[in-house]
């Protein structure tokens, strides 16, 4: 007994030695092994900078910190995945019956970068190990299938997910605040929260294994729900093979309080419709996913309900047909919609990869009416077609508002979407010229009873306008007796060559705005511009004309042009309680190789102030240089002083600046007036400073 027992020593110390002997070493050789066998999947770099704890059991577990996994060559970021801390936890006696029972896994501060690049390369698509042969693939497929594999708590904390989309110009981020997944034999349980911008919402799954296979190939009926501020959502379905050849059927039903939510995450800007509801049925495969039917409801009876059902048979490409109706019987009511009258429309909507049909359009804005279909096709060459008639079209329905400018947003400089990679308002890439010659226009409107905004009655209008073979015609476009547009672009030779005339005469104002307190004033005109060449910077830069406007008792029966507090009052040089009449204002400046110059040519007399414009816009090199004088038509040094500006910049950015060193020096020429010969003195010095007959200035001064 003795000696067996010496013998069990002498095995348990033998044992003891080989296990030091071999794992002496194990962290290092873990890391290599977990790094190697990672880079051969993923085609990736791994690197591990954090320590690597392995504890050994019947349940053996192992922690890694700092680990990061590389990116793509051509990626903006250098790492894909970085993960702060990962522990997992496994039970050993399961892997010899080819099952994977996880006990525990947890992965804490994890950034995940997803890339799409200009060219729609994808970040996490990883290159293919071509070293196995078919049959090691038959092989690896096999014991993956009967591999069984269930985890009874993963969890994850403060995920942070980015997702950069080149080719779309977009950035969507998320944060997975904390998941806890359970995964059994018959299915599993997700409950996490998450976070998109300013929203924070909960996200929950349970889905049951119908047929009691593995993990990765069998279906799954699951039930989500989310929930947020103001957002909740119902999806019901069945996932097929969830990690392989994916398959997903499902009913959705979205309710949101106002639709102005998705602003953020649409990068757009959405009306603030209330009560959005979004029901749907989603299929989703190998193939590519598709709606086989969706309804969207949104607003109130009260303001404006809008509805659209219809099917998506895909979206890459993109094929979406669906019937819209809206009925808005207070547009006005709701914020970022047109204040227009009670409005009621309906059509049909074709959406195809490159194309948009409208067809069946009735429209009923107010008195007016629009009837009819447009078509807008740009592959293989662009097509557009638009057929439109209104038995009658009141403009008193478009201009409904009285003009204010208190309240309103600053205006920008120009939107970056109208301006190209240089920050021109003009290209100078080549005119798509193949483009133009082979695109197919056809517009034709037809009214046949155009009311003007105060009510007169303006008789039949028909806008016809073409372009075939290069070349768009608009041949002439006729407002009564009042207005004559015409225009031509002709692009079948190089350089391509623009010519557009505008005539008036004697156009009253009140037929556009009667409904912003215009209640007369004529104008007359004529605007002539032509050019030539290859790019938009070329015509621009070649164009030759002249812009003559001459504007006649014109009278405002109220207006505000700026608001200040009663307290501040005085300081306004002007009474903006009182009407605003203007007996002339004239712009009558010559247009020559795309320098637009006035020399006292543009001027304006009125009961608030006289004005007068002198400087040059040179579109060729885009470049501003105006100077604005100015002399309210109230008394006091106000006036005096604060009578000249400045507009300088380029087209995209011009700075309006006011003219400091002249006020001060205006202030003390007034002031030394003042001191030497008093008040009278004073007064006889800003008398001398008067714009007089500007008008008639600019209608007589020399041609330049």
């Amino acid at each position: 007994m003795k000696k067996v027992f010496s013998a069990i020593l002498v095995f348990v110390f033998l044992c003891a030695l080989v296990a030091v002997w071999t794992l002496k070493d194990f962290n290092q050789k873990l890391c290599s092994e977990i790094t190697a066998r990672v880079s051969e999947k993923t085609g990736r770099s791994v690197v591990i900078d954090g320590e690597i704890k392995a504890h050994f059991s019947l349940s053996p577990s192992v922690r890694i910190n700092d680990i990061k996994l590389t990116n793509a060559p051509w990626a903006e970021e250098a790492y894909m995945a970085q993960i702060g801390s990962l522990e997992l936890q496994i039970k050993l006696l399961p892997l010899f019956h080819r099952k994977a029972e996880v006990t525990h896994l947890d992965l804490k501060d994890v950034q995940l970068d997803f890339e799409v690049d200009s060219k729609g390369q994808k970040n996490w698509i990883f290159p293919l190990n071509n070293a196995d042969s078919s049959a090691e693939k038959k092989a690896s497929e096999t014991e993956k299938k009967s591999y069984s594999f269930i985890a009874d708590n993963i969890t994850f904390e403060n995920v942070r997910l980015l997702f950069k989309d080149r080719q779309k110009e977009k950035t969507t981020e998320a944060q997975i605040k904390a998941l806890a997944l359970n995964l059994t034999q018959n299915g599993l349980s997700i409950d996490s929260q998450w976070a998109a911008g300013q929203e924070t919402f909960t996200v929950k799954l349970d889905a049951k294994n119908q047929k009691g296979q593995s993990f990765e190939q069998t279906a799954y009926d699951f039930l989500m729900h989310v929930s947020g501020t103001g957002i909740t959502a119902r999806i019901e379905g069945r996932a097929t093979d969830p990690l392989s050849d994916r398959q997903i059927k499902a009913d959705i039903d979205l309710q949101m309080a106002q639709a102005s939510l998705l602003n953020e995450e649409l990068g757009i800007s959405v009306p603030a419709l209330s009560n959005v509801s979004v029901t749907a049925r989603i299929d989703d495969g190998p193939d590519g996913l598709s709606v086989p039917s969706f309804k969207i409801t949104a607003g109130t009876t009260e303001t404006i309900s809008v509805e659209a059902e219809g099917t998506a048979d895909s979206f890459s490409p993109l094929s979406v047909r669906f019937q819209a109706r809206i009925d808005a019987p207070n547009m006005q009511a709701v914020q970022g919609l047109p204040a227009l009258p009670a409005t009621k429309a309906a059509g049909y909507v074709e959406l195809e990869d490159g194309s948009l049909s409208l067809n069946n359009i009735q429209l009923a804005i107010g008195a007016s009416d629009l009837s009819g279909r447009i078509v807008f096709r740009t592959e293989p060459n662009v097509f557009i077609q638009t057929q439109l008639h209104s038995r009658q079209l009141h403009l008193a329905d478009f201009f409904g508002k009285n003009y204010s400018s208190f309240g309103r947003k600053k205006a920008a400089a120009l939107p970056a979407s109208n301006l190209n990679n240089s920050g021109k308002v003009f290209s100078s890439d080549p005119l798509p010229f193949e483009t133009l010659s082979a695109a197919e226009i056809d517009v034709d409107y037809a009214i046949d009873s155009l009311t003007a905004a105060n009510g007169q009655t303006l008789g039949k209008v028909n806008l016809r306008a073409a372009m075939h073979e290069g070349v768009f015609d608009l041949p002439a476009l006729n407002l009564a007796d009042y207005a004559l547009l015409q225009g031509r672009f002709d692009t079948s030779k190089r350089p391509a060559e623009i010519k557009a005339g505008l005539k008036m005469n004697k156009l009253p104002l009140s037929l556009f705005l009667a409904q912003n307190n215009v209640e007369r004033g004529t104008a007359d005109g004529m605007i002539q511009l032509g050019g030539q060449g290859n790019s938009e910077s070329e015509i621009a830069a070649s164009l030759n004309g002249r812009i003559f406007v001459d504007l006649q008792d014109v009278y405002v029966s109220s207006y505000q042009l700026i608001s200040l507090p009663e307290a501040l009052s005085f300081l306004s040089p002007f009474d903006d309680r009182q009407p605003l009449s203007i007996p002339c204002a004239v712009v009558n400046v010559p247009v020559k190789n795309g320098v637009i110059s006035s020399q006292n040519k543009i001027g304006m007399e009125s009961s608030m102030l006289n004005m007068q414009i002198n400087g040059k816009i040179n579109l060729a090199d885009e470049n501003v240089q105006m100077k604005i004088d100015v002399e309210p038509s109230s008394q006091g040094m106000l006036k005096a002083v604060f009578n000249s500006a400045s507009v300088d910049g380029t087209l995209a950015d011009p700075v309006v600046k006011l003219n400091t060193d002249k006020a001060i020096d205006n202030a003390l020429y007034i002031g030394m007036a003042f001191l030497t010969g008093g008040r009278q003195a004073a007064q006889e010095y800003m008398n001398q400073k008067k714009l007089q007959h500007v008008c008639q200035e600019a209608l007589t001064a020399a041609a330049q």
